[in-house]
């Protein structure tokens, strides 16, 4: 299966928006579960404070029916759990819940006379009377945080769909179209094709890649019709050294041909001249034999 440009950059940046938008969701989640665990916190020692403060009176008077109504009215507030307010032995004085312990924010800490009276002189000590445990229940917390996860969840959903539709567009629009006009236009110009120009008016990389597509372009076509306008010239200088070696062997052809007419001409004058010759050597020996004949005769010698 071949993946193109735009759906091989398409997937790579949905995955960095992808990755991105569950780091942020993760990293809002912890800072909204630290800000949700202190402002629990918070508020369940405010809580154990002031029952802590309201308790000291009720211990030491031994009201222990008022120190469990105070609890009990405590513990139908919301967030409040359980409360146990024990001696300074550890005897269970009142005790009021609302829900299970284990979805609580524990507290524990001393009930001191120190308290009741934050006038008295520093010099002397506070006296611890008894211990406050206070649970503050995290339900809420928990659904807050579910709350956050849920809107978060949907926001992210909504950022991933519109962030992959505009990578989409982005590199539809204006990344595969300008590299579509660059391959139609390599194309054309590996058919011979010249001409072609990519007209790209972006202030971008993209339209420096055309002006120096579109400039190259050019300087091949300057150096096609420079070649061509050399082949041209060659052509006619071979035609014309062409035009000259056929006059020239024209020329030897006919010096030849003289040459052998002249040679024939020659032959047979040197043939005449050699009959001629032999005809005169011919008639010069007759006549050397004439003249020795009557020579003979003159002497009274008889012809041999």
């Amino acid at each position: 299966m071949r993946f193109g440009l735009l759906a091989k950059f398409s997937i790579a940046v949905s995955l960095v928006v992808v990755l991105t938008t569950f780091a942020l969701t993760f990293f809002l989640l912890q800072v909204e579960q630290l800000r949700l665990a202190a402002e629990l916190k918070n508020r369940a020692h405010l809580h154990a404070r002031g029952l802590a403060y309201n308790s000291e009176y009720l211990i030491l008077s031994r009201n222990f029916e008022a120190l469990r109504r105070l609890i009990k009215s405590s513990v139908e507030e919301p967030d409040i759990i359980y409360v146990q307010v024990l001696d300074q032995n550890g005897n269970l004085l009142a005790d009021e819940r609302s829900g299970p312990i284990k979805e609580a924010y524990n507290v524990e800490g001393p009930i001191t006379t120190s308290a009741a009276d934050p006038s008295r002189p520093q010099e002397q000590k506070a006296r611890i009377i008894g211990s406050l445990k206070l649970g503050v229940s995290s339900a809420k917390a928990s659904s807050s945080i579910n709350q956050l996860l849920l809107i978060i969840a949907l926001l992210s959903s909504s950022i991933i769909a519109a962030g992959v539709m505009s990578i989409y567009l982005f590199s539809r629009y204006l990344l595969l179209r300008p590299l579509e006009r660059f391959v139609a236009a390599t194309r054309e110009i590996s058919r011979g094709d010249l001409s072609q120009r990519v007209e790209i008016q972006s202030r971008d990389e993209l339209g420096d890649l055309a002006l120096s597509f579109n400039k190259m372009t050019s300087e091949l076509a300057k150096t096609k019709d420079k070649l061509s306008d050399h082949a041209r010239q060659l052509e006619n200088k071979v035609a014309e050294r062409t035009a000259e070696l056929e006059k020239t062997v024209n020329a030897l052809k006919k010096t030849t041909l003289e040459a052998e007419g002249a040679k024939k001409d020659l032959e047979n004058k040197v043939a005449e001249l050699q009959d001629f010759h032999d005809a005169a050597v011919g008639r010069e020996i007759k006549m050397i034999e004439l003249e020795k004949e009557i020579g003979r005769l003159k002497k009274g010698e008889g012809p041999k």
